[in-house]
Order: structure tokens, then C-alpha cells, then sequence
């Protein structure tokens, strides 16, 4: 295989360990396909198949008909699509507050409910769809990754209060040279939505970044029409698209 394609492949080592399972993942982009990636697909695959890999995920940026038609045709399957925009400061604003409601920095002490929170506040993820685990194994891993996000040192949780409960909170990644923040996980308990939490959430981040970014991106899956609705009344910016296929190896 040339070196071209050995590039594309990659392992997820954390996702691999969490899962008890080897996934390997590759980024797919352009404006046509070339003659070759058909062939290369198919190298890929081999590959995948002589070091063991349990699932192959692609990330199509940007997806066009041509593209999908070659990932289809090696017996891919789409799982999710999302959609990334993107806020810059400065920030135009009508003086319109969508949310109202009390945020404060996480505290040790939220960590119980942050993660109860987050067990089940992400059922249209993708990981359910591709099957590298049952439902409860996913639940723990987006438990996981909110508590790994809560002691990340390049990473701000806000949370809100309802009645002396958390009722919902929000992850956003800090890249401190590029200063671009990354919104990763938006979660409100289940009792709680349609209260404008999520909006005050984030309006948090939004009014942080101001001091401490020159812009905040997120991505949103694309049939959460609400949460789209509300980051374009905030001023995001549509960027980009990607859909998600898997491959089951074994």
C-alpha cells in the first residue's frame, strides 16, 4: 500500500480501550474523488483486517454525492451527520438575553449530577447507530467524557442551578494559542428542557469568550433542528457539514 493511503488510517486508542475494541478512524475530504481512492478503500480495508480492527469510521467533510457513492460502495454505513459553526468577535448583538437563569463555574461537588446528566443527553450521537457497544456501555462513555472534561486543564464547565440541583451544564475546550474555544458537550437533565437552560449555558460561554477568545465553534447534529435553531439566533455561523460512516470488520 502507498504511503498516501497508509496516512489516511488511524487508531483511536482511547475509544479502543474504552470499548474493549480496536476502532480506526480516517478523514475524507474534497471537492471529486480521484481514480484512485476506490482502490486505496479497499488497501484500507486489508489493512484493517491483517491488525484486527473491530470498526472503520469515516468523517466526510463536507459530503458530496461522488464521495458517498465510493464509501457506499466498499459497504460503509452512514451513521450521523453534523453541521460545525462557528461565532467571531466581536459579536453583534440585539441585546436580547435568550436565557436567564443563574450559571456558575463546575465545583467538585457537581460531578455526581453532571454525570447522571450526561448518561442519557446524548441519544442522537452517533455511537449508538455504528454498535460498538450496547447502550448502557455508551452511556458510561459519554459519563466518562464529561467527567474527563471536568478536570481537563484546557477545557471551562459551567453549570446551572435549579431548586439547589444541577439541571444542566456545558464543556467547552480551550486552545489557548489559537485562543478558540470549542464547544464539546451542551447537557440539560430531562425535567428541565424547554426552560432556556441550554440557552443560558450558552450565552455563558459566549459572554467568558469575550475576554478570553476570538471565536467559539460547536458542532451540532444535524436533526437537532432546535439546537441549530438556537446557535443561529446567537449569531453562529454555518462552516462546514460531515457525515459519519462506519464498517464492521469483525
Amino acid at each position: 500500500m502507498d504511503r498516501k493511503s497508509s496516512l489516511l488510517l488511524k487508531e483511536d486508542k482511547w475509544d479502543s480501550a474504552f470499548f474493549n475494541v480496536k476502532i480506526a478512524r480516517l478523514h475524507i475530504s474534497g471537492k471529486k474523488p480521484d481514480k484512485s481512492l476506490t482502490r486505496r478503500m479497499h488497501d484500507l480495508i486489508e489493512l484493517a483486517m491483517r491488525e484486527n480492527i473491530a470498526f472503520l469510521v469515516i468523517k466526510l467533510v463536507d459530503p458530496n454525492p461522488a464521495f458517498e457513492e465510493v464509501i457506499r460502495g466498499v459497504n460503509f454505513e452512514e451513521c450521523g451527520e453534523s453541521v460545525e459553526s462557528t461565532l467571531v468577535y466581536p459579536v453583534s448583538s440585539s441585546g436580547d438575553k435568550l436565557g436567564n437563569h443563574k450559571v456558575r463555574f463546575f465545583e467538585a461537588g457537581d460531578m455526581k449530577e453532571v454525570k447522571n446528566i450526561a448518561k442519557d443527553a446524548f441519544r442522537l450521537s452517533y455511537l449508538y447507530k455504528c454498535g460498538f457497544a450496547k447502550r448502557n456501555i455508551i452511556d458510561s462513555y459519554h459519563m466518562q467524557w464529561a467527567e474527563n472534561l471536568t478536570k481537563d486543564k484546557n477545557a471551562v464547565v459551567f453549570v446551572v442551578d435549579v431548586c439547589s440541583r444541577v439541571a444542566g451544564f456545558i464543556a467547552m475546550s480551550i486552545d489557548e494559542l489559537k485562543r478558540i474555544g470549542v464547544i464539546i458537550l451542551v447537557a440539560v437533565k430531562k425535567e428541565y428542557r424547554g426552560l432556556n437552560i441550554g440557552e443560558s449555558l450558552v450565552q455563558e460561554c459566549i459572554e467568558w469568550g469575550i475576554s478570553n477568545a476570538k471565536s467559539i465553534e460547536v458542532k451540532t447534529q444535524k436533526n437537532n433542528k432546535k439546537a441549530l435553531s438556537l446557535y443561529e439566533k446567537m449569531g453562529f455561523k454555518v462552516v462546514s457539514t460531515d457525515k459519519v460512516f462506519y464498517k464492521r470488520m469483525i
